[in-house]
């Protein structure tokens, strides 16, 4: 019954053409053998988070930038962690009491910034951007 299991072939010239290190690294890189099989990727090439993420919200009562939790799962809060820090009372720097911040005076959004911003993800047939309708 063991006689199955193992090989006839005494030839080590028979194994030349097919490099069995060179197999496993073309299978670890997902690198494509002529006549050979397709390998699934170690590394998933697409980013499950992605870097953009856009959700038209339905109610218009809500501000252009708000803290949205379908997009972050993890909750908004704001900690103070106490650190010592050195600081070289050599250089010091101070500011005028008449210094602003550039832009204050401005709001951040206004009525129409919602609406601006939803017009970046539009829907069919306007996402098309073809020239056409």
């Amino acid at each position: 019954m063991g006689n199955q299991l193992l090989t006839d072939l005494i030839d080590d010239n028979y194994f030349y053409l097919f490099d069995l290190k060179s197999f496993f690294t073309a299978k670890a890189l997902d690198v494509a053998l002529l006549g050979g099989p397709e390998f699934e990727p170690l590394v998933k090439e697409i980013n499950p988070k992605p870097n953009v993420v856009f959700v038209i919200s339905e109610e218009p009562d809500l501000p252009a930038f708000y803290f949205d939790l379908l997009i972050n799962l993890t909750l908004h809060c704001h900690t103070i962690k106490s650190i010592d820090i050195q600081i070289d009372d050599n250089n010091q720097f101070i500011l005028s009491k008449e210094f602003q911040p550039s832009l204050t005076n401005l709001p951040l959004y206004t009525d129409y910034t919602a609406n601006g911003i939803e017009l970046l993800w539009p829907s069919r047939p306007i996402n098309l951007r073809s020239g056409r309708i």
